[in-house]
């Protein structure tokens, strides 16, 4: 099957596109995951023992997902 030249010559465009817009959301998720084990620092005195615990306690209520391994 032949690929039509206006797909290969977006094909390049649209793929930085993607992966701009996964390093984003990759830095965003370490933001708010920076953020909530800051406040959970300043409430409780001290760093909680898992991710989980202090994501429970803000807006997040879980650990974001990664947007490249597609876990936690």
């Amino acid at each position: 099957m032949r690929v039509p030249y206006l797909m290969m010559i977006l094909a390049g465009p649209i793929g930085f596109i993607d992966d701009a817009d996964r390093r984003a959301r990759t830095n965003l998720a370490g933001l708010q995951m920076l953020v909530a084990l800051k406040r959970y620092e300043l409430t409780h005195g001290h760093l909680p023992t898992a991710l989980a615990v202090a994501a429970a306690e803000t807006e997040l209520k879980t650990i974001p997902i990664d947007p490249y391994a597609g876990a936690p």
